[in-house]
Formats: C-alpha cells, sequence, structure tokens
C-alpha cells in the first residue's frame, strides 16, 4: 500500500511539471507493482498511460520502449490477457531486434516470458524454440547463469504440460538444481 502511495505521489509530481519521462518511468514500476498486488484496474489505467507518453515522447523504437513493452506484455499475461500480451511482446522483439546485439541479455528474458505466453496458447513447440534460445543466450552471459534456472524450470513445466514426459521434466528440473548450486552464482537479488 505505501509503495502505491509512494508511486502515484511521485507520478502526480511529473505529471504536474509535464516530465513524460519521469512519469513514464513511474509508470513502469507501478505496471510491475500493479502485478504484484493484483490491482488489474490500475495496471490496466497505467498501460494506456503508458502506451500514450511512449507515443507522445517519440521513442516508440527505442530499447528502453522495448522493455517497457516486455513489461506491459508481463502483466498482461499476468492477468490473463495472453493474446494482447503477445502482441506486446512481438513489438519488443522487433525493437530489440533493431536496438540490441543479438547476444543482450534483454533477449533471455524476453524468450522465457514470450515462451509462457506460447505456452498458454498451446503453441508448444514455439514456446519450446524460445526457450532454447534464451538458454543459448545466457551461455554467452556468464554473469546472467542463474537465469538459466529459469529457464530450465519453464521447460520442465512446458514438457510436463505439453507432452506429459516426466523424464525430461526431472532432467530439467535437475539441471536448474546444478545451476542454483554452483560455485561462483553470486547470491544477490537475482539469485533469490
Amino acid at each position: 500500500v505505501s509503495a502505491t502511495r509512494h508511486l502515484q505521489y511521485w507520478r502526480r509530481e511529473a505529471m504536474m511539471l509535464g516530465d513524460m519521462r519521469s512519469e513514464l518511468s513511474l509508470c513502469n514500476e507501478m505496471i510491475g507493482l500493479c502485478r504484484r498486488t493484483n490491482d488489474i484496474e490500475e495496471a490496466n489505467a497505467v498501460i494506456g498511460r503508458v502506451d500514450f507518453l511512449i507515443d507522445k515522447l517519440r521513442i516508440e523504437n527505442t530499447a528502453s520502449a522495448g522493455t517497457v513493452y516486455l513489461n506491459m506484455a508481463t502483466t498482461l499475461k499476468h492477468f490473463g490477457d495472453s493474446e494482447k500480451a503477445l502482441l506486446f511482446y512481438e513489438k519488443t522483439e522487433r525493437i530489440y531486434q533493431t536496438t540490441l546485439s543479438q547476444n543482450a541479455y534483454e533477449y533471455a528474458a524476453l524468450f522465457n516470458n514470450k515462451a509462457a505466453v506460447l505456452e498458454e496458447l498451446g503453441r508448444y513447440e514455439e514456446a519450446f524454440t524460445l526457450l532454447h534460445k534464451a538458454l543459448e543466450t545466457l551461455d554467452l552471459l556468464s554473469c546472467h547463469r542463474i537465469d538459466k534456472a529459469i529457464s530450465y524450470v519453464n521447460l520442465a513445466r512446458l514438457l510436463f504440460v505439453w507432452k506429459e514426459d516426466t523424464d525430461a521434466v526431472d532432467r530439467y528440473l535437475a539441471l536448474a538444481w546444478e545451476t542454483v548450486c554452483e560455485s561462483g552464482i553470486s547470491h544477490d537479488g537475482a539469485y533469490a
């Protein structure tokens, strides 16, 4: 509740000052908070405002906008709007393709999240391919190795839902556990 009040206060301040960039940043944080607090009404209102701000600031083709769209898509998926979420994931991917290196960390997050929507829509092979692409990206980024555990768990869930392949599920869960237990993995916020 206090986090919501805090963000709303600073959003009003940014709006009064006409500081659309700060407002956009605060709205992006608010979208994530709405997902965590299950506030669908506020999430939809803020998502609408974010769309307006990105357009007004003319930043729709920047990596920053892509990351905001990724957050919007993840929130839409959380609230059950997988079709609309998929549109924002695709928009994010198009932006990333023109603004980021093909091995950028942001792709791993995009692929993991987009795969969950594809799974929900019954597009299992596409989800499987994306999760392996996430792993390939993370293999190149030693500082983000812990994120491989997420991809492995996502693969385990996917193969259970898709093929009820408990052997594959066990293999992927074992790989996730090995990743979590690897020496040299930082025990930071990502690890938690």
